[in-house]
């Protein structure tokens, strides 16, 4: 693999996973892969429902391999330890992820933990502060859903213990060795969570589009991978085709590429914070892209963009590509419980937790509390 630059400034630059395996059936390209002891991390429907166990015995052949299951649920570091020792236990030369964005976090903290046990919590969440990996294992992602775009991201998201904020561990190092896009698995997941991944996916991308470390090259991905989950998404959920499945993972990926630089906004700010009372990360995501979009766009410059990125889609406006979300979002029935909401604005924290979500410094228009107080009154509609 080549050596990534040690660059941290987001200038006119994008990067993803070093190689990347796409189409129906590359799931079995790990059959390839150099490595003698593998830990495989996965989703409990991995095994259950896309006979998992199987395929893996069949690809991996005569190598040794361990598989460890993940529970349902964000990250949470407290109770990873078991995975902890069994990973240290086993001394893989290779982690293989399995499963959803969530699965993939817990996979890339897992390998954090393997590479460096001691590491404190200060480093951890410390933006570009964790040490090298790949001192003992190289990392390969296989997502089951399409939208995290983890298996190209930078970043792991988790908690520390049940009740703590959401925390981000960020490092160019987590960015997985190969990635492996096969729509065969996103086929049988949940309609729901076909519906949310693939509205985080389009939020990655246009949020991304107005980043304030946005670049030319950033914005053209996320047009196309806007694009293509307008084309798709619709397919996708109500038929769950091979075409539309294939078509949507690669826009998943591609908006990964998009957030690794192009950081999104106030909307993921607000969603990150709605998570620890229970929403569904791509449920925030997707109900609060157009409110994100109607607050930016009193800001001239950033109106400019969401209009050229409109033209771009064959829209005629803002206010065109915009109504085009919120007709993807009642058809898709997507909302925010109110509870939820009520929950937030009784959390006297709310407001500050937001500021201190590192997305937000991505947000092209400066966010004051009136602006997160109206997002979340707009979401009540």
């Amino acid at each position: 693999m080549h050596k990534k630059l040690k660059i941290i400034t987001p200038i006119g630059r994008s990067f993803g996973a070093g190689e990347v395996f796409t189409g129906p059936g590359c799931f079995a390209s790990l059959s390839a892969i150099r490595y003698s002891r593998i830990f495989i991390i996965h989703s409990a429907s991995f095994i259950s429902s896309m006979d998992g166990n199987k395929k893996v015995k069949k690809i991996l052949n005569k190598k040794i391999f361990n598989l460890f299951e993940v529970s349902k649920g964000e990250p949470i570091i407290e109770n990873m330890k078991p995975l902890f020792k069994e990973i240290a236990d086993f001394k893989p030369d290779c982690i293989i992820a399995i499963g959803g964005g969530s699965v993939l976090d817990v996979a890339k903290l897992a390998w954090i933990f393997y590479e460096h046990p001691d590491i404190s919590h200060a480093n951890l969440t410390k933006a570009f502060n964790i040490p090298a990996l790949r001192g003992k294992a190289n990392f390969v992602a296989v997502p089951t859903t399409a939208g995290t775009g983890s298996e190209m991201s930078s970043a792991a998201v988790f908690q520390l213990n049940p009740t703590s904020p959401k925390s981000f561990a960020i490092s160019h190092d987590l960015i997985p060795d190969i990635a492996i896009l096969d729509p065969n698995l996103i086929l049988t997941v949940p309609e729901k969570t076909k519906i949310y991944s693939g509205l985080d996916a389009l939020s990655h991308s246009v949020e991304g589009y107005v980043s304030l470390f946005n670049n030319a090259y950033t914005q053209d991905l996320a047009e196309l991978s806007i694009r293509n989950i307008f084309n798709s998404i619709n397919d996708y959920v109500n038929n769950g085709d091979i075409v539309s499945a294939d078509c949507m993972l690669r826009a998943s990926n591609i908006a990964g590429i998009v957030q690794n630089i192009s950081i999104p906004g106030i909307g993921h700010a607000l969603s990150h914070q709605l998570s620890s009372y229970g929403l569904a990360h791509g449920n925030g995501c997707g109900k609060f892209l157009p409110i994100a979009m109607r607050i930016n766009s009193r800001k001239e410059s950033v109106n400019l963009l969401y209009n050229q990125l409109a033209k771009k889609l064959d829209l005629d406006s803002t206010e065109h590509l915009i109504a085009k979300i919120e007709n993807l979002l009642s058809v898709f029935d997507v909302s925010i419980p109110h509870k939820i909401l009520d929950r937030a604005d009784a959390d006297k924290n709310f407001i500050s937790k937001v500021f201190n979500d590192p997305t937000l410094r991505a947000n092209p228009l400066k966010i004051q509390d009136e602006h997160i107080i109206e997002a979340l009154e707009m979401a009540r509609e």
